[in-house]
């Protein structure tokens, strides 16, 4: 049901508009497909999951992606659970820029993450993207009551959604294709932290 939630708005269009342009430049063309997505958790404890996700270029071309460290890229990235979802805590930035990942055709890249039940920052490994029960999709907004605990066997969704991404306008002549479109798959568990290491695909994400 909470993941029936997150995906309302997250249907795939045909074709989208390019972004509107800068005098004198190209507008910026905008892609719904051309990247897949996986990902692999383990269950540490009742407060974390930790795991690793990736992003697949299965285009004929180079595709970019908004960087999730920034205010832009922010919130493309969450997961479900039967009855949770879990968001970015970040909502303030003492650095901030808009930045993209170019990936060219048939290139993965990967990123660490971490999902916990509070806000307890010790619990995340260092270089892990980091995700809070009860934080929406959307910025500034809490979607989810507390939960009891973080249970092994669960059916964990991760959903990448890159509609909610902040466009910029201002990249003239840039050639190669945003991603926009909205993606989703079922999380493998496994039985180790140990066992995350083969899903170490190509170059961490930002």
């Amino acid at each position: 049901m909470v993941l029936a939630l997150l995906l309302t708005g997250c249907e795939k269009n045909p074709l989208t508009a390019p972004v509107a342009a800068i005098k004198g430049s190209v507008p910026r063309r905008l892609a719904q497909s051309g990247i897949t997505i996986g990902c692999a958790h383990v269950v540490v404890g009742p407060d974390l999951i930790r795991g690793v996700l990736t992003v697949r270029n299965v285009g004929p071309e180079p595709i970019s992606l908004v960087e999730r460290w920034n205010s832009f890229g922010a919130y493309q990235w969450f997961f479900g659970g039967r009855v949770w979802s879990a968001g970015n805590p970040k909502h303030e930035w003492t650095e901030n820029a808009y930045t993209e990942t170019v990936l060219a055709p048939g290139e993965v890249r990967h990123a660490r993450f971490c999902i916990t039940r509070s806000r307890t920052y010790e619990l995340v490994p260092k270089g892990h993207w980091w995700f809070v029960v009860g934080e929406s999709p959307v910025s500034f907004v809490r979607s989810c009551p507390p939960i009891g605990a973080l249970d092994p066997g669960e059916r964990v969704t991760l959903v990448m959604d890159a509609s909610r991404v902040r466009l910029r306008d201002d990249r003239p002549n840039h050639t190669d294709p945003l991603y926009r479109g909205s993606t989703s798959v079922l999380s493998e568990e496994l039985r180790s932290v140990a066992d995350l290491d083969a899903h170490l695909l190509g170059k961490p994400l930002r």
